[in-house]
């Protein structure tokens, strides 16, 4: 159930006000919550490798967006499931995996995952405008257009 409230308040926050959720103390909620698993990370990650570098996870970012936005969130906002970024993240995986067992240079890495997130970011520009322009299509049939 909180988690419902930090996509409320995510997506309209005069909206999840509205309907009584209090918008800063979720906030400050998901903030906590980012931290607590942040600092998880971060120790398992420094007892696995005995050592703390900032380094580790450079491209970690890039890679929750992309399993984000292959998962099927939109760059607009306002889409998106768990199970869609859960399995995006699995396609980011094996994106990196088959780079690996394909003996592709490891500078082709964020390559091929850039590539894959073009790819999809333009299947869903082209998606949205298709379907904008049917929308228009049958608008313009009720007004009285010619058919």
């Amino acid at each position: 159930m909180p988690f419902r409230r930090l996509y409320a308040v995510g997506a309209r926050p005069n909206a999840a006000n509205h309907a009584g959720i209090h918008v800063d103390s979720t906030i400050v909620a998901g903030y906590i919550a980012i931290a607590l698993g942040s600092a998880a990370t971060g120790l398992i990650q420094t007892s696995r490798t005995l050592s703390a570098s900032p380094l580790i996870f450079d491209t970690l970012g890039l890679e929750m967006i992309a399993a984000c936005i292959i998962g099927g969130s939109t760059l607009k906002g306002g889409q998106g499931t768990m199970i869609g970024a859960t399995l995006g993240l699995l396609v980011v995986t094996s994106t990196r995996n088959l780079v690996v067992l394909l003996d592709i240079s490891v500078f082709w890495k964020d390559g091929s995952l850039g590539l894959l997130l073009l790819g999809i970011i333009s299947l869903d520009y082209f998606k949205s405008k298709l379907a904008y322009e049917s929308v228009s299509a049958i608008g313009s049939d009720s007004q009285g257009g010619e058919r």
